[in-house]
């Protein structure tokens, strides 16, 4: 989100607000310490960016659209008084689009969604939330899917009746850290030799990226070679990190495991310049920026077929796609594409075209068509 900002600030003036939910003051989770870290304001790079709180109650999720409303209007309602915007644009349907949905009527302007995923594909099948979401999507200038597999569903959801639905992803690439390098060059900086298979997953650690399939099917792959020097790197922190620990050490004494923590981009693109291929066994995803970051440097992918990602990988082509929750296939899967050789250019080409100034183009091109009309 924040590359897709920044790259549209350069073509236009952009005000961002993003709204956090509200934490009591003695926080007793490590989720509502973390929100309660987030400053009211802060300025990234050239974008000044507020963080208004908004009641979210627990269990009662279907208010949570009003609370978000309550707690924003008030700032937004400055913010237009201030700045005069052409429109508002909201990220995700639930509750930021419903809020946003009800702040545009109250203040007069119009609105334009963009749907990630989990908002149409979670939040919109639960019975109190699918009216509410629908609604918003019907008083939309325009709505923007990140998928065609989405697009696809808000279709049926709001039964045709919206009123601009376009497909943009909204997973891109910075083509100065993701592009084709030498690969001894990355493994040198990162310490793995070159004759080391390389495995690498980026992402949370939480129950929908699906981690332990990787990891099972990591252990089958060790017991049909067993004498293979290979690496499985597990990027990334969540609350699911001490279980998949657990889960690893089960596997065997040497199965080459290794949990990072959090990178820096820097870091992930040089591990992603270093591997023989990226792993992705999600249940459920939106487009995920880190399968365009390992196509655009020429490192093929293995993942999941669910949400946008057959959009991104074609068979044979950049990868291999599998189902989810099959570690077996997971397994095949990888195996096969570590015993062939890739063409590095096919592979960065399928994605050439979604770099982030790209992308912000085309999201501008369709919000100002929509708001004109």
């Amino acid at each position: 989100m924040k590359n897709l900002v920044n790259a549209m600030h350069k073509q236009v003036k952009i005000s961002v607000v993003a709204p956090v939910p509200y934490a009591p003051p003695f926080p007793k989770r490590a989720r509502w310490l973390a929100q309660r870290r987030i400053p009211f304001s802060e300025q990234i790079g050239e974008i000044y960016v507020e963080h208004p709180r908004f009641v979210a109650l627990p269990k009662i999720e279907c208010l949570t659209g009003v609370g978000y409303f309550l707690n924003v209007v008030r700032m937004l309602s400055g913010r237009i008084r201030k700045l005069q915007p052409d429109v508002i644009h909201v990220h995700c349907g639930y509750p930021d689009a419903v809020g946003v949905a009800l702040a545009a009527r109250v203040l007069g302007i119009p609105y334009v969604i963009t749907l990630h995923g989990s908002d149409i594909n979670v939040y919109a099948t639960h019975r109190l939330l699918r009216p509410q979401i629908r609604w918003a999507l019907k008083g939309a200038s325009g709505v923007i899917a990140v998928s065609n597999v989405l697009a696809a569903k808000v279709r049926i959801l709001t039964t045709g009746r919206v009123s601009h639905l376009v497909t943009i992803p909204c997973a891109g690439f910075d083509p100065n850290l993701f592009y084709e390098r030498p690969s001894a060059e990355s493994r040198s900086t990162v310490g793995i030799h070159d004759s080391v298979r390389l495995i690498v997953f980026v992402g949370h650690l939480v129950p929908v990226k699906g981690i332990e399939f990787l990891i099972d099917a990591w252990g089958l792959l060790m017991n049909r070679n067993a004498a293979t020097v290979a690496r499985l790197i597990i990027i990334g922190e969540g609350n699911c990190r001490e279980p998949l620990e657990r889960r690893a050490k089960h596997l065997s004494a040497t199965t080459n495991i290794t949990f990072t923590g959090v990178l820096s981009q820097e870091e992930v693109s040089t591990w992603i310049a270093a591997s023989d291929l990226l792993c992705l066994p999600s249940l459920n995803e939106g487009t995920p920026n880190v399968v365009v970051e390992a196509l655009a440097t020429g490192i093929p992918v293995v993942a999941s077929r669910v949400g946008g990602i057959p959009a991104l990988i074609k068979d044979d082509e950049n990868g291999k796609l599998v189902p989810p929750c099959d570690a077996l296939a997971l397994a095949n899967a990888i195996e096969e594409v570590l015993s062939r050789q890739w063409s590095r250019s096919v592979i960065r080409s399928s994605v050439a075209h979604l770099t982030w100034d790209a992308l912000a183009e085309k999201n501008i091109t369709f919000i100002e068509s929509v708001i004109t009309k």
